[in-house]
């Protein structure tokens, strides 16, 4: 390869770069502005079901009840992120298996016939914000259940934590065959969009790789909250 033809690589390079940013903020713009429209009607249809609750127990309708509280959850954490990219997060002890607890029982109610194993390892404690924590653990054990997980097998993640390095791996098909049966890049950009977003409000790293062995690891990376930090808009 020449030095013209090197040139040319780099700067095609450069222009998929740019693309794949741009691509990545109109989808945390728009996971943003879907979660702004969505929140006064399905209050709205919250208040609407209290107002049929009467003395006779209807399971279906506690279960429309549940779906709709975590949908206007879900709603309340992508504003809460969006909100929180220009302050400063809260930063306390957190154990890492009390927040995995809640995001596993929502999976096993989203997706019973899925055979999962999800377990946690490493240090205990982290110090960080729970609730950005969570939102970032909720998105990423969905994303690696809806595009890694085969019905031949069972499914197993592992959320990990040593010194402020949080890891959470799974042995699923893994990046590239879940990209190439359709599994992948758009089902899972809005999560993933939405866990950049979450972990740059807590000022720290996130990535992705391929263990050699298969699945998807990926990789976030904590400040040390024991000191004071300022969170800015930019990367």
């Amino acid at each position: 390869m020449n030095q013209i033809e090197r040139h040319s690589l780099a700067e095609e390079l450069l222009r998929r770069v740019d693309e794949l940013e741009e691509q990545r903020d109109d989808l945390e713009t728009l996971a943003f502005a879907v979660a702004h429209d969505l929140r006064q009607p399905l209050l709205a249809a919250a208040l609407a079901l209290e107002d049929t609750i009467d003395v006779t127990p209807d399971p279906m309708r506690d279960f429309a009840k549940t779906c709709i509280e975590e949908a206007i959850g879900r709603v309340e954490d992508l504003l809460r992120i969006a909100g929180l990219v220009h302050g400063d997060p809260r930063s306390e002890d957190v154990v890492v298996a009390d927040v995995v607890e809640p995001c596993v029982a929502r999976l096993r109610m989203l997706y019973p016939d899925r055979a999962l194993e999800i377990t946690t390892s490493g240090d205990p404690v982290v110090h960080t914000d729970p609730n950005i924590l969570r939102i970032v653990l909720d998105n990423l054990l969905e994303n690696a259940v809806r595009h890694g997980y085969t019905p031949d097998r069972v499914l197993r993640i592992d959320v990990g934590l040593a010194a402020r390095t949080l890891r959470v791996v799974d042995d699923g098909v893994g990046l590239g065959l879940a990209a190439h049966h359709g599994r992948s890049k758009r089902g899972a950009g809005l999560g993933l969009a939405v866990c950049r977003r979450a972990v740059r409000a807590l000022a720290g790293g996130i990535r992705m790789s391929a263990p050699s062995g298969g699945g998807t690891a990926v990789e976030i990376t904590l400040p040390d909250t024991t000191r004071p930090f300022r969170v800015s808009g930019g990367e």
